[in-house]
């Protein structure tokens, strides 16, 4: 080995990387001499070995330099998490973000030259030439192998595009295949089929330039083949029309591929103009349904007779399913776009199969169904994936076989799929469920089960008028199974009816069952009570027992949606002030604070989201931000991104339901401490210690009209609840529990504070500043205190409601 060295003077490096202590994950940091070069490529003294010799050491160069490139990227394979990439995987990510198929050409070239070289050395082949006629053929070979190696050499070592690595390639193609065929003569003709693919080929990947510019070579090397080629000679008609063919066949492919490449243009343009008209008119339709969805929520709390009540269930359930079409339209348009947004979290399964009975199992019970879900054992209680879209999946799914069936059942199945069942590796890997839906409905026609998942599809017009629907369900169930990486399909319920199947994939869990400790209170001077309060049937009222009236800023430009907003916001006990543009939004955050804003997202002039911008300009190295919330009617990905990236603190979708509008407020208000320095005590007048009511309060609620039925039941559940509060407190100090104690005396504070009882939240207050020793030393004394407290309370809001009936009531707050 060191003769053959000292012959070509070749040298052994010590491979020394010069910045970085890690590199490549294939060598560690040394000092040990390099390779040598394989004895292969100087198996020869002759002048192909050397060139060859030479392409190799240039593409070892640039591989080399390509890694140093990467080395400070990678880290080391003893390192830990370390993974071990193979050459081809290298090759294959330097080659992934490439702008053009140019590597492909690269490889296809290497590919047949290999071939060729295969070819020619197949012993009847070289033994039907003459010696020196195969070595020449031969050497041409290797030349074109060493060039083809070169050229992906340099496309690794500079992988942008480059236009004369193009027409480098192009002309050792060409040259070198017309060199081979004169060479060899009849054995090589059928190299005229690679001169076709490869001008083909260099028109699809580079365009019709390149395409003109290869056929003006194929034409020329074929053309001087013919004219210096014996067996040509003799075959000059075949030739010539090959020749005519080389031209006219991907010239007329180039026609072909305009027209292609049009008509493409054309269904991109229609699909996209597609897009935005769906948009346009989803928004179209949620802004009236947003009006008609709002007030009618707001008409369910007023007091209204059996006829009335009818006619506003009527119109409420005609504005859920408008509402449901339109966002079957949306889902369809996001899932051919490719723009559905997968969130994987950890949920409990059965949670989501309950809320899929609550929905559909009366609508079973009411055509007298038998509506069942059964479970296996072997499912885990918790996973990790899209629970919302699986909700989606089987609503549509589910939906359509309640919808169908007429007698009979509706059973719903989970279990694991039959490639898992067997093993337990799921458990630590992850799983694949498979969830069946069988019915003993009407089935699907056999003429229809070839477009079944199609969209806008029905049985046939008999069923489309009688059974209502878009025809959307089936299709949005399949592109959400696909875009979560499972697979659906339908088979034939042998009882009569459907069977509708599909598997998807799901995550081991990470976080732990519930269980029944009471949560930690996270802020102890927060704005709203924890959940051991009792609820409410009326959110208007569960919303004003749990948090305090808030200064809100409502923008819209539209009247209509200002007015459902300001009587939504005013039932749940907030002040409002309604502007109509982002400029006025602006000015208004710049003289007031407000504890939120509400802001429609597309207005005239400064719109939502310009808004936001601005605001977080205005807002910046100050106090902190106010909250936005963004209503809109556009709900595509890109909108509810652009938000989040300005700084929204949440996006509600047109029409918004009250619970998610006021359960967001009341996100904010335990997130975002409000402006106030106390914000539970009531202000309007001196917290004095012998004050027991506030009646400001609860004559803001009168103030707002909606009753005084309303305004009993409000104090009424207000009083139970705080009554509650304070017995479960006497528990957790008898457990000694104190964290348990200052949670519930936090929700004394809060529910008192909503009554006006001024005095009884101060106790509440005080109780949850003290120290555990005083805790345990006083909280027999602070008990008796707050019962005493609360039954204050009830006498000074009894003796105010007999004043009031009595058509005498006084803003005094000494009635205790």
């Amino acid at each position: 080995m060191d003769w053959w060295a000292r012959r070509f003077r070749w040298k052994r490096a010590s491979w020394r990387w010069p910045t970085s202590s890690t590199h490549c994950c294939r060598r560690a940091r040394t000092r040990r001499p390099g390779p040598w070069t394989p004895r292969w490529l100087i198996s020869t003294h002759n002048a192909v070995a050397c060139s060859t010799h030479a392409v190799w050491m240039r593409c070892c160069a640039a591989a080399r330099s390509w890694t140093r490139s990467a080395a400070n990227s990678r880290p080391h394979r003893h390192d830990p998490g370390c993974k071990a990439m193979n050459p081809f995987g290298r090759i294959r990510q330097r080659l992934m973000n490439r702008p053009d198929s140019e590597h492909g050409q690269a490889i296809v070239r290497i590919v047949l030259i290999s071939l060729i070289l295969s070819y020619v050395l197949v012993p009847s082949v070289r033994h039907s030439l003459p010696l020196h006629q195969h070595t020449g053929v031969l050497v041409i070979v290797l030349t074109g192998l060493g060039l083809g190696l070169a050229l992906f050499g340099w496309l690794l070592w500079r992988p942008d595009r480059s236009d004369a690595r193009r027409i480098l390639g192009m002309l050792a193609d060409y040259g070198l295949m017309a060199a081979g065929m004169i060479q060899m003569g009849e054995p090589l003709a059928w190299v005229y089929v690679v001169v076709m693919w490869v001008t083909v080929g260099n028109g699809l990947r580079y365009g019709n330039r390149y395409l003109y510019l290869a056929v003006a070579m194929a034409v020329v090397s074929f053309s001087t083949t013919l004219s210096m080629t014996e067996y040509w000679q003799r075959n000059q008609r075949l030739g010539v029309g090959l020749a005519v063919g080389l031209a006219a066949v991907p010239l007329y492919f180039s026609s072909l591929l305009r027209q292609l490449t049009r008509a493409t243009a054309e269904a991109r343009r229609a699909s996209e103009a597609k897009s935005r008209f769906l948009a346009n008119m989803s928004h179209e339709f949620r802004t009236p349904l947003n009006g008609l969805s709002g007030m009618t929520e707001v008409l369910a709390t007023t007091r209204l007779d059996d006829e009335q009540r009818e006619c506003l269930k009527t119109i409420q359930a005609s504005t859920r399913s408008l509402l449901a079409l339109v966002e079957e339209v949306l889902d369809i348009s996001a899932i051919e776009a490719g723009k559905l947004r997968i969130n994987a979290s950890d949920f409990a399964l059965r949670d989501t199969l309950q809320a899929i009975a609550l929905i559909l199992e009366p609508q079973a019970k009411t055509k007298g169904l038998d509506y069942r879900a059964n479970v296996a054992e072997n499912v885990p209680t918790l996973l990790h994936g899209d629970a919302i879209h699986l909700q989606q999946i089987l609503l549509n799914l589910v939906g359509n076989a309640v919808k169908f069936t007429d007698h009979g059942r509706v059973q719903l199945t989970v279990a694991v799929s039959n490639a898992q069942a067997a093993t337990a590796v799921h458990a630590r890997a992850g799983l694949r469920l498979r969830f069946e839906i069988l019915d003993t409905g009407i089935g699907v026609p056999v003429d229809m089960r070839p477009r079944l998942f199609e969209a806008f599809e029905q049985a046939d017009t008999g069923l489309a008028r009688r059974f209502e629907g878009s025809g959307l369900g089936t299709t949005i169930a399949r592109g959400l199974v696909q875009s979560m990486g499972g697979a659906i399909g339908f088979d034939e319920n042998p009882e009569g009816g459907s069977l509708f199947w599909f598997e998807l994939p799901f995550g081991p869990a990470t976080a732990k069952p519930a269980t029944s400790t009471p949560p930690v209170l996270q802020d102890a001077d927060a704005t709203t009570i924890p959940g051991n309060v009792i609820a409410f049937a009326d959110p208007f009222l569960r919303h004003r027992a749990r948090v305090r009236s808030m200064m809100i800023l409502v923008a819209d430009d539209h009247l209509a949606n200002r007015l459902v907003l300001q009587r939504l916001l005013q039932k749940a006990g907030h002040r409002v002030t309604c502007v109509d543009g982002g400029e006025a939004v602006l000015d208004a955050l710049a003289e007031t604070d407000y504890d939120a804003a509400i802001v429609d997202l597309h207005m005239p002039g400064v719109s939502g989201l310009d808004m936001l911008k601005q605001l977080r300009v205005m807002q910046a190295g100050g106090k902190p931000g106010t909250p936005v919330v963004v209503l809109s009617a556009d709900v595509t990905p890109e909108s509810i991104r652009s938000c989040e990236q300005a700084g929204a603190y949440a996006f509600l979708a047109k029409p918004v339901a009250a619970v998610k509008l006021l359960d967001t407020l009341a996100d904010i208000a335990v997130n975002q401490k409000l402006r106030q320095a106390d914000p539970v005590i009531v202000q309007r007048g001196p917290a004095l210690s012998g004050v027991v009511l506030d009646p400001a309060v609860l004559d803001e609620l009168a103030e707002l009209g909606m009753g005084k039925e309303f305004e009993r039941e409000f104090i009424q559940q207000c009083l139970s609840d705080a009554a509650a509060c304070v017995v479960q407190l006497g528990k957790a100090a008898a457990d000694q529990d104190w964290e348990r104690l200052r949670e519930h005396a936090h929700a004394v504070k809060g529910v008192s504070s909503n009554l006006g009882l001024v005095g009884l939240a101060e106790q509440g207050g005080e109780l949850m500043r003290l120290s555990e020793a005083q805790l345990r030393a006083e909280w027999r004394q602070r008990l008796e205190q707050l019962n005493h407290g609360l039954m204050q309370g009830r006498e000074a809001l009894a003796l105010r409601a007999q004043k009031a009936s009595d058509g005498d009531v006084t803003g005094n707050g000494d009635s205790g």
